[in-house]
């Protein structure tokens, strides 16, 4: 199982998430580096936890569609693997992320236009494509109300019927609580419905043994923030879960 580490961005520092209340969001305290600053946070999780893949929010484009475009040169320059949450909301968005080179591209159920232009990117779109499976206590999240009235069941059956390969299943409620794992259910549900995509889940998280449930449970990929940079999750227990 993939661990992956993500960052949130708002106003140029990494903030910490917690249960998706953004107006609380603040710039991140962590034990692994001094200050907030994207790039420092980024080394510091690569050199003290060996993480080298990386789930980028960019809560910035979510909230005000302003893009952190130099943030992004540099983790191409860096030549890093990460996945980019930049809030998008129509094709016309995919393909200028696409045609800026972006290769590992994510569309989040909050404020995508729903599920034809979804396929329509994915035929069309050269980068990889991530949708995540965005909901809050259980309940899916998305602004344009597009999706109303669909349960976070019906719409990944809806999913696995399209070339999606890449499913990330995200509750913000859980996110930076450490309290629990409610896409557990979920999860397994998806990994029943089609053999070739990997799913991946985050929020909740909080010690190895969470970790070991979900990669019992059927997960390819763990997205972790509060557990690496509380050190609750050790760099040697992340060699332990490769391990096990």
């Amino acid at each position: 199982m993939r661990v992956i580490a993500a960052v949130d961005l708002l106003h140029g520092q990494v903030v910490r998430g917690v249960a998706g209340n953004r107006g609380n969001y603040r710039p991140i305290q962590t034990k692994l580096c001094a200050t907030s600053e994207p790039v420092d946070v980024i080394n510091a999780l690569r050199q003290e936890c060996g993480i080298g893949e990386f789930y980028i929010a960019d809560l910035d484009a979510i909230l005000q569609g302003q893009r952190n475009w130099k943030f992004y040169e540099f983790l191409e320059k860096e030549g890093l693997i990460f996945w980019l949450d930049a809030g998008l909301r129509s094709l016309q968005q995919l393909r200028e992320l696409s045609s800026h080179g972006i290769r590992k591209i994510v569309i989040g159920l909050e404020t995508w236009s729903g599920l034809q232009d979804l396929k329509l990117g994915l035929m069309e779109c050269k980068a990889n494509i991530m949708f995540s499976l965005d909901m809050k206590g259980g309940q899916l999240l998305n602004q344009s109300g597009i999706w109303d009235g669909l349960t976070p069941d019906e719409l990944v059956l809806q999913l696995s019927q399209t070339e999606l390969k890449e499913l990330f299943l995200l509750d913000l409620a859980t996110v930076g609580t450490g309290k629990g794992l409610p896409t557990i259910s979920l999860l397994r549900q998806a990994k029943s419905l089609k053999n070739d995509w990997s799913i991946s889940t985050g929020g909740g998280v909080h010690t190895l043994r969470d970790l070991i449930h979900l990669k019992e449970s059927g997960a390819d990929g763990c997205v972790l923030a509060s557990a690496l940079h509380d050190g609750s999750i050790s760099r040697e227990q992340l060699l332990e879960l490769i391990e096990y």
